[in-house]
């Protein structure tokens, strides 16, 4: 099952051991060579991934989730902290891929928020483009494919490693039956061959849960980035990080059947109209009869 957490349970701040993160840049200073080949442009170049390793401390990320009150439903991975960003490189520059966590959840719930860590990389500013992916996958496997529900179109709020951009869905996504659910992120910003090697996805390395991917195609994703992908997809816990790790990609919402709740019922006054409505309406029809005969 996926880990269900409050953001409320921060760590605090806390300060990476500069010898630490020497050794951590160490090991990641060498991107790790995918086992597919993209076409960025009219050159093939192989895909490769990167992972760089956060300089300066730890904090814990804002705002806190909100309350259960607010949204019962809390689909969350992470512990509140980065410890670096990951992106994909094509030659000398980006590649645009997507990343997504996998949450499971027992019965029916309708998604009406996604929140999203953006690191502070080079080539992310406030205002670039990004598109928000929602699937359902009933097998648990997006490696053979998930069906895509909804895209949302919108920008980076903020890219400092620390606030979440906060994405109220358009039109709130109902799931009704048992299964997976998938919520992912392209940035559109990056443009192949020309975009400078950017690593625009925030990542939690503390404790994996297993459940955070990557899927790259041959070239840009389609506007409705199916999957699988015609190049790569996998989980970063599945060679691509050493240890795996955690999108911050958080997801918001309620259980359908907390709606009903929110159905208008009649008060006193309204039944007692209804039922005078009813009674002239029955009154009429038997006078047009009458009147017939």
């Amino acid at each position: 099952m996926t880990k269900m957490t409050s953001a409320n349970n921060t760590r605090g701040s806390q300060m990476i051991n500069a010898r630490s993160a020497t050794s951590t840049a160490k090991r990641w200073s060498a991107s790790i060579a995918c086992a597919a080949a993209l076409l960025c442009g009219a050159t093939s170049n192989a895909a490769q991934t990167q992972f760089t390793p956060r300089p300066t401390a730890v904090l814990a990320a804002q705002p806190p989730s909100p309350s259960p009150a607010q949204y019962p439903l809390q689909l969350v991975l992470d512990d509140n902290t980065d410890e670096g960003a990951f992106g994909v490189t094509a030659g000398a520059g980006a590649q645009q891929f997507m990343w997504f966590n996998r949450f499971s959840v027992g019965g029916g719930y309708r998604l009406q928020q996604v929140w999203v860590l953006f690191p502070a990389s080079a080539n992310i500013t406030v205002g670039s483009p990004i598109q928000l992916a929602v699937y359902m996958d009933s097998d648990s496997d997006p490696a053979n494919g998930a069906t895509l529900v909804s895209t949302f179109n919108t920008t980076v709020q903020a890219a400092d490693d620390v606030n979440f951009s906060v994405y109220n869905l358009p039109q709130p996504i109902d799931i009704r039956n048992t299964t997976d659910v998938l919520v992912g992120v392209v940035p559109r910003f990056i443009v192949c061959g020309t975009t400078p090697p950017t690593s625009p996805a925030a990542v939690d390395t503390s404790s994996s849960q297993g459940r955070s991917w990557v899927a790259v195609w041959s070239g840009d994703p389609p506007n409705l980035p199916t999957l699988p992908p015609d190049a790569l997809i996998t989980r970063l816990d599945d060679g691509l990080l050493p240890g795996g790790g955690n999108w911050m990609i958080r997801v918001f919402g309620t259980t359908l059947a907390s709606q009903s709740d929110n159905v208008p019922t009649l008060t006193w006054p309204g039944k007692v109209a209804g039922v005078l409505m009813l009674g002239l309406l029955g009154m009429w029809y038997a006078s047009r009869r009458r009147a017939r005969a």
